[in-house]
């Protein structure tokens, strides 16, 4: 029997990639990985680790195709999210399953996104996109403050700050720099409301897996979220008017054959969605969705990649599913984190990962976003006890930061 191969582009060296990769594994699909590292990440786990010195088409597609070659790989998967692009493209290259290429675009350019979002008619802030100070100054007056200003490309809320005034926009571009090029921003009105996001997996028709509630207040200057839990706490209307929104969404830009990983205001004129993206959420998302519903988005990615629907579905472990990320006390240099193992044996906790090495920099906003070291997720019988339980695994870790 053959077993589908499935290529991963650009997977993270980070230790909850390999919980992705094993559970792929176990679903029957042979892994080969495209990376910039010289050294395979997950050489255990892999057929083949195709080394590439960067992650452009014009680079990649030949590699791949020679492998392609010699060993039929049957897929493409749209797992993170500044890999989709390319993803996409080596699909297409290679004649595999893959969606159109300006649904990609929509799909991770913001202002790309924006602009067809209020060409089908979808609900969304009212917007402009700015390259300089003098630019978002004029687009700001136009939208009238509070505004939200965004990098065109990224994702994590990096860079998304509340803008209330002009010397508040001056501010931002004085740092600008820690953005990619091109700098380009995408300048919204502010919505109030509490945020979410919605799973959702669609072959001819879209099915809602999960909707995940963000606890935090996300009102700026900066929306550093980092707590997420399924189910919400909100009644089933509210449920029933977010899916509709995103079920339109996707209806009207005619997605079909993929995951999108939604996120949406919910506004006192209804629930607005703000992006989007052609891929399951960041893990640990999928780990909570699985635990909660049975589903499992990183298998729905796999199949998705090689064109079929087939996806299984096995009994939920926990009533609810949640994680927190495990941000920075303040800015400096990481010089150790500690008692990881004590807080992945505490009850409830089902994972743990810290990413940030000894030695990186840590840089709060606005000189920088690099805040987030790892997370750790929890599940319980309540909305209220996970959150509990990611709290007090949160108190269990010693973050040691030196100037």
């Amino acid at each position: 029997m053959h077993t589908p191969r499935l290529l991963l582009i650009g997977m993270p060296d980070r230790s909850h990639s390999r919980e992705v990769m094993l559970n792929l594994k176990q679903r029957g699909f042979g892994i080969v990985t495209v990376d910039t590292a010289r050294q395979p990440c997950f050489s255990d786990l892999v057929e083949a680790s195709l080394h590439v010195p960067g992650l452009k088409a014009d680079v990649v597609i030949p590699v791949v195709r020679e492998y392609h070659q010699r060993y039929l790989i049957d897929g493409v998967a749209r797992f993170h999210e500044l890999s989709v692009p390319i993803a996409n493209e080596v699909a297409l290259a290679l004649e595999l399953p893959h969606v159109a290429p300006e649904l990609i675009d929509v799909s991770t350019n913001k202002y790309a996104m924006r602009s067809r979002m209020s060409a089908c008619g979808i609900a969304c802030p009212a917007f402009g996109a700015a390259r300089t100070v003098k630019e978002a100054r004029r687009l700001a007056a136009e939208l009238g403050f509070p505004v939200v200003i965004k990098p065109q490309v990224g994702g994590a809320s990096f860079g998304v700050t509340r803008l209330d005034d002009m010397d508040a926009v001056d501010r931002f571009f004085e740092h600008a720099a820690i953005f990619w090029e091109p700098r380009i921003f995408i300048i919204e009105r502010f919505l109030p409301g509490s945020e979410i996001s919605v799973e959702t997996i669609t072959f001819e028709r879209p099915q809602h897996i999960a909707l995940f509630e963000k606890p935090q207040i996300l009102d700026g200057p900066f929306f550093l979220e980092h707590t997420f839990v399924t189910p919400s706490r909100y009644d089933q209307v509210t449920v029933e008017a977010a899916y509709a929104a995103v079920s339109s969404m996707i209806l009207r830009l005619g997605l079909q054959c993929c995951i999108t990983h939604t996120e949406l205001r919910l506004t006192p004129q209804g629930p607005m969605v703000l992006e989007f993206g052609m891929r399951p959420i960041g893990y640990p998302g999928s780990l909570c969705v699985r635990h909660t519903t049975g589903v499992d988005l990183i298998e729905a990615m796999g199949l998705i990649a090689i064109g079929r629907d087939d996806l299984t579905h096995t009994r939920p472990a926990s009533a609810y599913c949640g994680w927190r990320y495990l941000t920075v006390p303040r800015a400096g240099r990481l010089a150790g984190v500690r008692n990881v193992e004590q807080a992945r044996g505490l009850e409830g906790v089902v994972s743990c990962h810290i990413w940030a090495r000894d030695g990186q920099a840590l840089l709060l906003p606005p000189q920088g976003f690099n805040y987030i070291l790892g997370y750790v997720a929890a599940e319980g019988a309540s909305f209220d006890q996970v959150c509990a339980r990611l709290e007090q695994a949160q108190a269990a870790i010693q973050i040691d930061v030196v100037a």
